[in-house]
């Protein structure tokens, strides 16, 4: 998947967000993106909903810290696979 949005980027317009960037990256990059120009009432409303976490109802959206994740088998082969291309994708966003 990383490898294709890479490959894709190179076709024309791209956006890459990063999870750590939620929820501010809705209004800050994703609007201007699809050229969306929202009325004040409109954004303040959309910040109100991105804040939300979806799998905890009611409860603020917080992005996990990396270092909570444990060290499992699966995060090893993720990570021997994907840091690779991740580390593409941030290079490509402009993250450090």
């Amino acid at each position: 998947f990383c490898a294709a949005a890479l490959r894709g980027a190179r076709l024309g317009r791209a956006c890459f967000v990063d999870y750590a960037a939620l929820p501010d990256a809705v209004a800050a990059e994703l609007l201007d993106f699809f050229g969306v120009p929202p009325a004040d009432r409109d954004e303040e409303r959309m910040r109100a909903v991105a804040g939300l976490d979806t799998k905890s109802a009611g409860a603020a959206f917080r992005p996990a810290p990396d270092a909570a994740h444990e060290e499992g088998a699966a995060d090893q082969l993720a990570s021997r696979w994907l840091d690779g291309a991740y580390a593409a994708l941030r290079a490509r966003r402009g993250a450090p």
